[in-house]
Protein backbone atom coordinates (compact mmCIF):
# COMPACT_ATOMS: atom_id res chain seq x y z
CA UNK A 1 0.00 0.00 0.00
CA UNK A 2 1.25 3.50 -0.84
CA UNK A 3 1.14 6.49 1.51
CA UNK A 4 1.14 10.10 0.29
CA UNK A 5 3.68 12.52 1.77
CA UNK A 6 3.34 16.24 1.05
CA UNK A 7 6.49 18.18 0.13
CA UNK A 8 6.93 21.82 1.19
CA UNK A 9 6.04 22.80 -2.38
CA UNK A 10 2.68 20.99 -2.15
CA UNK A 11 3.69 18.06 -4.38
CA UNK A 12 2.42 14.63 -3.29
CA UNK A 13 5.15 11.97 -3.09
CA UNK A 14 3.88 8.42 -2.76
CA UNK A 15 5.94 5.96 -0.69
CA UNK A 16 5.58 2.43 0.65
CA UNK A 17 5.98 1.20 4.23
CA UNK A 18 9.24 -0.44 3.15
CA UNK A 19 10.62 3.05 2.31
CA UNK A 20 10.87 4.06 5.99
CA UNK A 21 14.05 6.09 6.60
CA UNK A 22 14.90 6.50 2.91
CA UNK A 23 15.74 9.89 1.40
CA UNK A 24 13.74 10.65 -1.73
CA UNK A 25 13.78 13.59 -4.10
CA UNK A 26 10.62 15.59 -4.81
CA UNK A 27 10.03 15.46 -8.59
CA UNK A 28 8.67 19.02 -8.58
CA UNK A 29 11.14 21.11 -6.56
CA UNK A 30 14.03 18.60 -6.14
CA UNK A 31 13.98 18.94 -2.36
CA UNK A 32 15.09 15.89 -0.39
CA UNK A 33 12.29 14.21 1.58
CA UNK A 34 13.09 11.79 4.40
CA UNK A 35 10.45 9.11 4.83
CA UNK A 36 9.50 9.00 8.56
CA UNK A 37 10.30 5.85 10.52
CA UNK A 38 6.89 6.00 12.22
CA UNK A 39 4.86 6.48 9.05
CA UNK A 40 1.28 5.43 9.71
CA UNK A 41 -0.39 2.89 7.50
CA UNK A 42 -4.16 2.54 7.60
CA UNK A 43 -5.54 -0.91 6.90
CA UNK A 44 -8.87 0.59 5.85
CA UNK A 45 -9.85 -0.88 2.47
CA UNK A 46 -13.24 0.86 2.18
CA UNK A 47 -14.18 1.84 -1.37
CA UNK A 48 -15.70 5.31 -1.75
CA UNK A 49 -15.78 8.27 -4.13
CA UNK A 50 -15.28 12.03 -3.79
CA UNK A 51 -17.82 13.73 -6.07
CA UNK A 52 -18.74 17.27 -7.07
CA UNK A 53 -21.13 18.85 -9.58
CA UNK A 54 -21.59 22.15 -11.36
CA UNK A 55 -25.15 23.10 -12.30
CA UNK A 56 -27.28 25.67 -14.09
CA UNK A 57 -28.55 27.23 -10.85
CA UNK A 58 -29.98 26.64 -7.41
CA UNK A 59 -33.72 26.58 -8.15
CA UNK A 60 -35.52 23.45 -9.44
CA UNK A 61 -35.35 22.00 -11.95
CA UNK A 62 -31.56 21.88 -11.49
CA UNK A 63 -29.55 20.45 -14.39
CA UNK A 64 -26.05 19.02 -13.96
CA UNK A 65 -23.52 20.58 -16.33
CA UNK A 66 -20.34 18.93 -15.03
CA UNK A 67 -19.64 15.90 -12.85
CA UNK A 68 -16.22 15.04 -11.45
CA UNK A 69 -15.29 12.16 -9.17
CA UNK A 70 -12.26 10.44 -7.67
CA UNK A 71 -12.31 6.84 -6.51
CA UNK A 72 -10.70 6.16 -3.13
CA UNK A 73 -9.61 3.10 -1.19
CA UNK A 74 -9.19 3.97 2.45
CA UNK A 75 -7.25 7.25 2.21
CA UNK A 76 -5.58 6.64 -1.13
CA UNK A 77 -6.62 7.53 -4.66
CA UNK A 78 -7.48 4.68 -6.97
CA UNK A 79 -6.85 5.40 -10.64
CA UNK A 80 -7.56 8.62 -12.52
CA UNK A 81 -10.28 11.13 -11.77
CA UNK A 82 -13.58 11.04 -13.67
CA UNK A 83 -14.94 14.10 -15.49
CA UNK A 84 -17.82 14.61 -17.88
CA UNK A 85 -19.74 17.61 -19.23
CA UNK A 86 -23.48 17.33 -19.89
CA UNK A 87 -25.36 18.98 -22.71
CA UNK A 88 -29.03 19.29 -21.76
CA UNK A 89 -29.66 21.60 -24.73
CA UNK A 90 -31.11 24.25 -22.42
CA UNK A 91 -30.30 27.95 -21.89
CA UNK A 92 -27.61 28.53 -19.25
CA UNK A 93 -28.34 31.52 -16.99
CA UNK A 94 -25.68 34.22 -17.05
CA UNK A 95 -25.38 34.05 -13.25
CA UNK A 96 -24.38 30.38 -13.43
CA UNK A 97 -21.91 30.97 -16.27
CA UNK A 98 -20.34 33.78 -14.23
CA UNK A 99 -19.44 31.21 -11.55
CA UNK A 100 -18.17 28.22 -13.52
CA UNK A 101 -17.71 29.67 -17.01
CA UNK A 102 -19.69 27.03 -18.91
CA UNK A 103 -21.73 28.40 -21.82
CA UNK A 104 -24.27 26.78 -24.13
CA UNK A 105 -21.71 26.78 -26.97
CA UNK A 106 -19.08 25.13 -24.78
CA UNK A 107 -21.47 22.39 -23.65
CA UNK A 108 -22.69 21.85 -27.20
CA UNK A 109 -19.07 21.17 -28.19
CA UNK A 110 -17.70 19.37 -25.13
CA UNK A 111 -20.82 17.93 -23.51
CA UNK A 112 -22.51 14.57 -24.01
CA UNK A 113 -26.20 13.65 -23.67
CA UNK A 114 -27.22 13.48 -19.98
CA UNK A 115 -28.19 9.82 -20.05
CA UNK A 116 -24.81 8.83 -21.54
CA UNK A 117 -22.99 10.96 -18.95
CA UNK A 118 -24.75 9.25 -16.06
CA UNK A 119 -24.14 5.83 -17.56
CA UNK A 120 -20.42 6.65 -17.59
CA UNK A 121 -20.68 7.81 -14.00
CA UNK A 122 -22.40 4.54 -13.03
CA UNK A 123 -19.56 2.52 -14.56
CA UNK A 124 -17.02 4.59 -12.62
CA UNK A 125 -18.74 4.64 -9.22
CA UNK A 126 -20.48 1.26 -9.30
CA UNK A 127 -21.83 0.73 -5.75
CA UNK A 128 -19.32 2.88 -3.84
CA UNK A 129 -20.21 5.45 -1.20
CA UNK A 130 -20.42 9.01 -2.52
CA UNK A 131 -18.78 11.76 -0.44
CA UNK A 132 -19.25 15.45 -1.29
CA UNK A 133 -18.55 18.75 0.41
CA UNK A 134 -22.22 19.73 0.53
CA UNK A 135 -23.82 16.35 0.08
CA UNK A 136 -27.36 17.54 0.83
CA UNK A 137 -27.17 19.73 -2.28
CA UNK A 138 -25.26 17.43 -4.63
CA UNK A 139 -27.18 14.28 -3.68
CA UNK A 140 -30.63 15.43 -2.56
CA UNK A 141 -31.18 18.55 -4.69
CA UNK A 142 -29.17 17.74 -7.83
CA UNK A 143 -28.47 14.07 -8.54
CA UNK A 144 -31.60 12.35 -7.21
CA UNK A 145 -34.02 14.70 -9.10
CA UNK A 146 -31.95 14.40 -12.28
CA UNK A 147 -31.90 10.60 -12.10
CA UNK A 148 -35.67 10.66 -11.63
CA UNK A 149 -36.12 12.91 -14.69
CA UNK A 150 -33.93 10.59 -16.76
CA UNK A 151 -35.62 7.49 -15.30
CA UNK A 152 -32.26 6.27 -14.03
CA UNK A 153 -31.88 4.29 -10.81
CA UNK A 154 -29.64 5.92 -8.19
CA UNK A 155 -25.90 5.55 -8.69
CA UNK A 156 -23.72 4.48 -5.78
CA UNK A 157 -24.66 4.96 -2.13
CA UNK A 158 -25.13 8.10 -0.10
CA UNK A 159 -21.98 8.67 1.93
CA UNK A 160 -21.04 11.53 4.23
CA UNK A 161 -20.77 15.29 3.89
CA UNK A 162 -17.30 16.80 4.24
CA UNK A 163 -18.84 20.18 5.12
CA UNK A 164 -20.39 18.53 8.20
CA UNK A 165 -17.10 16.77 8.88
CA UNK A 166 -15.09 20.00 8.63
CA UNK A 167 -17.46 21.78 11.04
CA UNK A 168 -16.50 19.21 13.65
CA UNK A 169 -12.82 18.72 12.81
CA UNK A 170 -11.80 22.33 11.97
CA UNK A 171 -13.29 24.45 14.76
CA UNK A 172 -10.84 27.33 14.23
CA UNK A 173 -12.51 28.34 10.95
CA UNK A 174 -15.64 30.48 11.11
CA UNK A 175 -16.77 29.44 7.63
CA UNK A 176 -16.60 25.91 6.27
CA UNK A 177 -17.44 26.75 2.68
CA UNK A 178 -14.94 25.08 0.39
CA UNK A 179 -13.68 28.43 -0.90
CA UNK A 180 -13.03 29.64 2.66
CA UNK A 181 -11.22 26.44 3.64
CA UNK A 182 -9.18 26.50 0.44
CA UNK A 183 -8.06 30.02 1.32
CA UNK A 184 -7.47 29.25 5.01
CA UNK A 185 -5.11 26.36 4.22
CA UNK A 186 -3.64 27.86 1.02
CA UNK A 187 -4.63 24.91 -1.18
CA UNK A 188 -3.52 25.48 -4.76
CA UNK A 189 -6.06 24.95 -7.51
CA UNK A 190 -5.99 25.75 -11.20
CA UNK A 191 -9.74 25.25 -11.69
CA UNK A 192 -11.63 26.76 -8.78
CA UNK A 193 -15.44 26.67 -9.19
CA UNK A 194 -15.19 23.62 -11.41
CA UNK A 195 -16.17 20.15 -10.30
CA UNK A 196 -12.72 18.76 -11.10
CA UNK A 197 -11.02 21.55 -9.15
CA UNK A 198 -13.33 21.11 -6.18
CA UNK A 199 -12.77 17.37 -5.81
CA UNK A 200 -9.03 18.05 -5.70
CA UNK A 201 -9.60 20.61 -2.94
CA UNK A 202 -11.79 18.17 -0.99
CA UNK A 203 -9.12 15.48 -1.36
CA UNK A 204 -6.47 17.86 0.03
CA UNK A 205 -8.78 18.95 2.83
CA UNK A 206 -9.37 15.36 3.89
CA UNK A 207 -5.87 13.95 3.52
CA UNK A 208 -3.87 17.00 4.68
CA UNK A 209 -6.09 18.39 7.45
CA UNK A 210 -9.09 16.35 8.57
CA UNK A 211 -7.89 12.74 8.46
CA UNK A 212 -4.67 13.42 10.45
CA UNK A 213 -6.70 15.20 13.14
CA UNK A 214 -9.29 12.46 13.39
CA UNK A 215 -6.68 9.72 13.50
CA UNK A 216 -5.19 11.23 16.67
CA UNK A 217 -8.55 10.82 18.43
CA UNK A 218 -9.25 7.31 17.17
CA UNK A 219 -11.23 7.81 13.94
CA UNK A 220 -9.34 6.35 10.98
CA UNK A 221 -11.62 4.25 8.77
CA UNK A 222 -14.24 5.43 6.31
CA UNK A 223 -17.11 4.26 8.53
CA UNK A 224 -15.61 5.95 11.59
CA UNK A 225 -15.26 9.26 9.75
CA UNK A 226 -18.81 8.93 8.44
CA UNK A 227 -20.04 8.40 12.01
CA UNK A 228 -18.04 11.40 13.26
CA UNK A 229 -19.59 13.63 10.55
CA UNK A 230 -23.05 13.20 12.09
CA UNK A 231 -22.14 13.00 15.78
CA UNK A 232 -23.92 15.55 17.96
CA UNK A 233 -23.53 17.84 19.72
CA UNK A 234 -21.00 19.43 17.38
CA UNK A 235 -19.26 21.08 20.34
CA UNK A 236 -18.39 17.66 21.77
CA UNK A 237 -16.64 16.75 18.51
CA UNK A 238 -14.73 20.03 18.50
CA UNK A 239 -13.63 19.54 22.09
CA UNK A 240 -12.41 16.05 21.26
CA UNK A 241 -10.29 17.36 18.36
CA UNK A 242 -8.96 20.31 20.40
CA UNK A 243 -8.31 18.33 23.57
CA UNK A 244 -10.71 20.50 25.59
CA UNK A 245 -13.07 19.50 28.39
CA UNK A 246 -16.59 19.35 26.98
CA UNK A 247 -18.39 20.23 30.22
CA UNK A 248 -16.11 23.24 30.78
CA UNK A 249 -16.86 24.50 27.27
CA UNK A 250 -20.60 24.00 27.80
CA UNK A 251 -20.37 26.10 30.97
CA UNK A 252 -18.38 28.83 29.19
CA UNK A 253 -20.87 28.93 26.34
CA UNK A 254 -23.80 29.13 28.76
CA UNK A 255 -22.15 31.99 30.65
CA UNK A 256 -21.38 33.78 27.37
CA UNK A 257 -25.03 33.49 26.29
CA UNK A 258 -26.20 34.77 29.65
CA UNK A 259 -23.78 37.68 29.47
CA UNK A 260 -24.92 38.54 25.93
CA UNK A 261 -28.58 38.45 27.02
CA UNK A 262 -27.83 40.70 30.00
CA UNK A 263 -26.04 43.15 27.73
CA UNK A 264 -28.97 43.21 25.30
CA UNK A 265 -31.44 43.81 28.15
CA UNK A 266 -29.33 46.65 29.54
CA UNK A 267 -28.99 48.26 26.12
CA UNK A 268 -32.76 48.04 25.62
CA UNK A 269 -33.34 49.64 29.04
CA UNK A 270 -30.99 52.49 28.18
CA UNK A 271 -32.60 53.06 24.79
CA UNK A 272 -36.12 53.31 26.20
CA UNK A 273 -35.03 55.58 29.06
CA UNK A 274 -35.41 53.12 31.93
CA UNK A 275 -31.88 53.92 33.14
CA UNK A 276 -32.22 57.32 34.89
CA UNK A 277 -28.55 58.35 34.91
CA UNK A 278 -26.46 57.38 31.87
CA UNK A 279 -23.38 59.42 32.95
CA UNK A 280 -23.20 57.48 36.21
CA UNK A 281 -23.45 54.21 34.28
CA UNK A 282 -20.62 55.43 32.04
CA UNK A 283 -18.41 56.05 35.09
CA UNK A 284 -19.37 52.90 36.98
CA UNK A 285 -18.62 50.69 33.98
CA UNK A 286 -15.19 52.28 33.55
CA UNK A 287 -15.89 53.27 29.95
CA UNK A 288 -13.99 56.58 30.24
CA UNK A 289 -10.36 55.97 29.32
CA UNK A 290 -7.98 57.21 32.00
CA UNK A 291 -4.73 58.93 30.92
CA UNK A 292 -5.36 58.11 27.25
CA UNK A 293 -2.56 58.03 24.69
CA UNK A 294 -4.40 59.97 22.00
CA UNK A 295 -3.48 59.61 18.33
CA UNK A 296 -4.55 62.44 16.05
CA UNK A 297 -3.35 61.66 12.51
CA UNK A 298 -6.17 60.07 10.52
CA UNK A 299 -8.44 59.72 13.58
CA UNK A 300 -12.03 61.00 13.82
CA UNK A 301 -13.28 62.93 16.86
CA UNK A 302 -16.81 63.75 18.00
CA UNK A 303 -17.89 66.16 20.75
CA UNK A 304 -20.74 65.86 23.23
CA UNK A 305 -21.59 68.31 26.01
CA UNK A 306 -20.39 71.89 26.41
CA UNK A 307 -16.66 72.42 26.87
CA UNK A 308 -14.98 74.43 29.65
CA UNK A 309 -11.82 75.20 27.66
CA UNK A 310 -13.54 77.06 24.83
CA UNK A 311 -15.63 76.63 21.74
CA UNK A 312 -15.84 73.44 19.71
CA UNK A 313 -14.80 75.38 16.61
CA UNK A 314 -11.48 76.36 18.22
CA UNK A 315 -10.91 72.80 19.40
CA UNK A 316 -11.77 71.56 15.91
CA UNK A 317 -9.13 73.82 14.34
CA UNK A 318 -6.50 72.53 16.75
CA UNK A 319 -7.41 68.89 16.11
CA UNK A 320 -7.27 69.43 12.36
CA UNK A 321 -3.91 71.21 12.67
CA UNK A 322 -2.34 68.01 14.01
CA UNK A 323 -3.95 65.72 11.41
CA UNK A 324 -7.21 64.73 13.06
CA UNK A 325 -10.79 65.06 11.77
CA UNK A 326 -13.91 66.21 13.59
CA UNK A 327 -17.32 64.70 12.82
CA UNK A 328 -20.59 66.59 13.05
CA UNK A 329 -22.65 63.41 13.34
CA UNK A 330 -25.54 63.37 15.81
CA UNK A 331 -24.94 59.71 16.62
CA UNK A 332 -22.03 57.33 17.16
CA UNK A 333 -21.02 55.65 13.90
CA UNK A 334 -18.42 53.03 13.10
CA UNK A 335 -16.05 55.76 11.86
CA UNK A 336 -15.74 57.55 15.22
CA UNK A 337 -12.48 56.92 17.09
CA UNK A 338 -12.86 59.33 20.02
CA UNK A 339 -15.89 60.76 21.81
CA UNK A 340 -14.86 63.92 23.68
CA UNK A 341 -16.84 64.65 26.86
CA UNK A 342 -17.23 68.39 27.40
CA UNK A 343 -16.77 69.15 31.12
CA UNK A 344 -18.87 72.27 31.65
CA UNK A 345 -20.48 71.96 35.09
CA UNK A 346 -24.01 72.86 33.98
CA UNK A 347 -24.12 71.78 30.32
CA UNK A 348 -21.31 69.26 30.10
CA UNK A 349 -21.53 65.50 29.62
CA UNK A 350 -22.35 64.76 33.27
CA UNK A 351 -25.58 66.78 32.93
CA UNK A 352 -26.72 64.86 29.84
CA UNK A 353 -28.78 62.23 31.60
CA UNK A 354 -30.17 60.89 28.31
CA UNK A 355 -28.01 62.59 25.65
CA UNK A 356 -28.25 60.91 22.24
CA UNK A 357 -24.51 60.59 21.59
CA UNK A 358 -23.84 59.60 25.18
CA UNK A 359 -26.49 56.88 25.03
CA UNK A 360 -25.08 55.63 21.71
CA UNK A 361 -21.56 55.53 23.12
CA UNK A 362 -22.59 53.61 26.24
CA UNK A 363 -24.59 51.12 24.17
CA UNK A 364 -21.65 50.61 21.81
CA UNK A 365 -19.31 49.87 24.73
CA UNK A 366 -21.79 47.55 26.45
CA UNK A 367 -22.35 45.61 23.22
CA UNK A 368 -18.61 45.27 22.62
CA UNK A 369 -16.12 46.65 25.12
CA UNK A 370 -13.36 46.00 22.56
CA UNK A 371 -14.87 48.31 19.96
CA UNK A 372 -12.66 51.03 18.48
CA UNK A 373 -14.56 53.86 20.20
CA UNK A 374 -12.51 55.57 22.93
CA UNK A 375 -14.38 57.85 25.35
CA UNK A 376 -12.15 60.59 26.81
CA UNK A 377 -12.52 63.74 28.89
CA UNK A 378 -12.13 67.23 27.45
CA UNK A 379 -9.21 67.91 29.81
CA UNK A 380 -7.27 64.91 28.49
CA UNK A 381 -7.87 66.07 24.92
CA UNK A 382 -6.63 69.61 25.63
CA UNK A 383 -3.56 68.32 27.50
CA UNK A 384 -2.65 66.08 24.55
CA UNK A 385 -3.26 68.88 22.04
CA UNK A 386 -1.09 71.36 23.95
CA UNK A 387 1.70 68.82 24.33
CA UNK A 388 1.57 68.03 20.61
CA UNK A 389 1.57 71.72 19.59
CA UNK A 390 4.37 72.56 22.01
CA UNK A 391 6.51 69.73 20.67
CA UNK A 392 5.91 70.95 17.14
CA UNK A 393 6.84 74.59 17.92
CA UNK A 394 9.90 73.61 20.01
CA UNK A 395 11.53 70.70 18.21
CA UNK A 396 14.25 68.84 20.05
CA UNK A 397 17.75 70.10 19.15
CA UNK A 398 19.62 68.04 16.66
CA UNK A 399 22.25 65.75 18.16
CA UNK A 400 25.66 66.53 16.64
CA UNK A 401 27.74 63.52 15.72
CA UNK A 402 30.73 62.89 17.99
CA UNK A 403 34.14 62.97 16.33
CA UNK A 404 35.79 59.60 15.86
CA UNK A 405 39.28 58.87 17.06
CA UNK A 406 40.64 59.14 13.50
CA UNK A 407 39.06 62.57 12.95
CA UNK A 408 40.47 64.20 16.09
CA UNK A 409 43.36 66.70 15.55
CA UNK A 410 46.68 65.38 16.80
CA UNK A 411 48.04 66.87 20.01
CA UNK A 412 51.02 69.20 19.56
Amino acid sequence: MEIALTCVCGQKVFVRPSDRGLKLMCPACRVTITVPQNIAVSDDQSEWVILDTETDGLEPPIHVLEIAAQRMRGRLKVGDAFRVFLNHQIPIPAAATAIHGYTEDFLATCGVPPREAHQRLRSYIENRYIVAHYLRYDWNAVLIPEWERLRETPIGRRGYCTWNLSKRAIPECNSHRLDALREAFAFPTSEAHSAIGDIDSVYRLLTDIIFPRLETVGFSTYLECAEFSTTTPVLKCRCLVQGKNYLDEVRKNREARQDAAARENLIESIRIGSVPDVPSLLCNRGFITQEPDIEFAGRTFLFTGKMVWGSRSNATRLIESVGGMVSTSKTITSTIDYLILGEDKEKGWSALLHGGKLVDAVCHKIADDRCRLCIILESDLIDSLMARLEARSNPAPAVLPQPTASSRAPLT
